[in-house]
């Protein structure tokens, strides 16, 4: 049985605001595929979603009682419960490739064509055709009838143009001939002015004279002062300060006289004859070992039995340092000299060693002095070290004496 009218159009016209499909109509939304509608033949699992449990909502707490109840012990906050619920991978046992389709690369063909070369053009082997030919100017046959082109103009309008254009033509091949006549009759003045202008009258340019010097260029310049001043003078002031450290000790020391005294501190001259000779036997020996000048030699002794022998030669010394060293030197085999020291005389230029020995038995302190203007030795029994230096530079201002 076949719907009625009335039905169709309720198919066909749905109401406002009704989704639901007219009935016998599909629905456009839903995509049918193919065995939509046959019934499930397996148990399918249930569709993963991928969301986490949800704990249920509990009363909200403000901050300040949950720090009360943490600082109190009150209330414990409950366990989260997911912490324990083991995770879960939604993609396990699933094969996840990269690319959805294997990608193999397509195999070259293998029936290729073989490579040649292009066969070379051929060049022509008869003669090109003659191009037809142009008909001149104005002979061209008439548009035809219904082609749509303008009709040609009479013949008597074209033979009066072209007559035209012969006169004009003849015309300007006339005024030209005149013109080149006219300017061959011309004055040659007239003609050179046609052909060049004379430059005008000008003042060649001058070159600038030379700037004037001014008067105190005119000076020569004085020449630069080189350093040798400051050279020449630091040269100088090296020399002097060397004289002065060689020259100045020197002239208080040199020249000067050796005058025993009769008597120093508790000591007395002993003016016997063994005695001298023993002394002077001792300065000759001194002189000579090198040391030039006048020798003098005494022995001293006080009451108690302490003996001082002092022997030396005066005369100009450029190194007393190394003198009196040298000195002491030549006499420590003899006396087995020790613990030989220096002692300072508080002159500048003036040296003085001390040292302990042994001579026939008999304990001995050797003192030497040396300065730019003598050189002596002191043997002194019975005394101590620091003592027999004390009284060796007493012993030394009172014998040096300058010589006038």
């Amino acid at each position: 049985m076949s719907p009625s009218v009335e039905e169709i159009g309720e198919m066909a016209d749905p109401q406002p605001g009704d989704e639901t499909p007219a009935a016998g109509m599909p629905d456009p939304t839903r995509c049918a595929g193919s065995g939509e509608n046959d019934p499930p033949t397996e148990a399918l699992p249930g569709r993963w979603s991928g969301a986490a449990m949800v704990p249920e909502p509990g009363p909200r707490r403000s901050r300040w009682s949950r720090m009360i109840d943490r600082l109190t012990g009150g209330e414990a906050a409950p366990e989260d419960d997911r912490t324990a619920v083991p995770a879960v991978d939604p993609w396990a046992d699933q094969d996840t490739p990269v690319w959805p389709d294997a990608y193999t690369t397509p195999a070259a063909p293998v029936d290729l064509p073989v490579t040649r070369l292009d066969a070379p053009v051929p060049e022509p082997t008869r003669a090109a055709a003659p191009q037809p030919a142009v008909p001149p100017p104005g002979t061209y046959p008439p548009p035809a009838a219904g082609s749509g082109l303008p009709p040609l103009l009479p013949p008597k309008v074209r033979a009066w143009g072209r007559r035209t254009a012969t006169k004009s033509q003849e015309a300007a091949r006339s005024a030209a001939a005149k013109g080149q006549e006219a300017a061959g009759n011309a004055p040659e003045k007239i003609r050179a002015w046609g052909r060049k202008v004379t430059a005008p009258h000008r003042i060649p340019v001058q070159p600038r004279p030379p700037a004037t010097p001014p008067p105190w260029a005119g000076r020569p310049l004085p020449r630069p002062r080189k350093r040798r001043r400051l050279r020449r003078l630091v040269l100088l002031v090296i020399i002097g300060l060397a004289l002065g450290y060689w020259l100045v000790p020197g002239a208080r020391q040199y020249p000067v006289t050796a005058v025993l005294p009769d008597s120093f501190a508790d000591l007395r001259l002993r003016d016997t004859a063994a005695g001298q000779r023993a002394a002077q036997r001792l300065a000759d020996e001194l002189q000579s070992a090198g040391s030039g000048g006048d020798s003098f030699a005494g022995i001293y002794a006080d009451g108690r039995g302490k003996r001082v022998t002092v022997f030396g030669v005066t005369g100009f010394r450029l190194t007393p340092g190394s003198d009196v060293e040298a000195q002491l030197a030549r006499l420590s085999d003899s006396l087995r000299l020790k613990d030989v020291q220096p002692f300072d005389l508080g002159v500048f230029g003036a040296h003085q060693w001390c040292g302990t020995g042994r001579l026939e038995d008999t304990a001995v302190v050797a003192c030497a002095w040396a300065d730019h203007g003598s050189l002596a030795t002191v043997l002194l029994t019975r005394r101590s070290l620091e003592e027999s230096a004390e009284l060796v530079s007493g012993l030394r201002d009172t014998v040096l004496e300058p010589a006038t």
